[in-house]
């Protein structure tokens, strides 16, 4: 036995549809309506009362302790980090040496 062919269309079978070509005048006149629409919402935000922005709530004490806490102790480290003196001539703790680039 031979292996199934796909069926072919019938010739008569009326072909499908091809999209419509978006015309220029077609373009333009959604871009007109487009710029109208964005031009004119400004305007119906001005007509809208102005809202009082919500004052935002205190954060508790706990929380404010905490961040000074924390605040105090970042202070005490970069203290000590820059009063700390390095022996002159002392090696560098890093020396940059750029990659050589890889061939493709």
């Amino acid at each position: 036995m031979s292996p199934a062919r796909p069926k072919r269309a019938r010739r008569d079978a009326a072909p499908k549809a091809a999209p419509r070509a978006f015309t220029r005048r077609r373009f333009m006149s959604l871009i007109a309506a487009g710029s109208a629409l964005a031009f004119a919402a400004p305007a119906r935000g001005l007509t809208a009362p102005a809202k009082k922005p919500a004052t935002p709530a205190a954060p508790p004490k706990a929380l404010a302790a905490e961040i000074e806490k924390q605040k105090k102790n970042t202070a005490g480290t970069l203290k000590v980090i820059r009063d700390f003196k390095l022996p002159p001539g002392s090696p560098m703790a890093f020396e940059f040496r750029p990659m050589r680039r890889r061939g493709k």
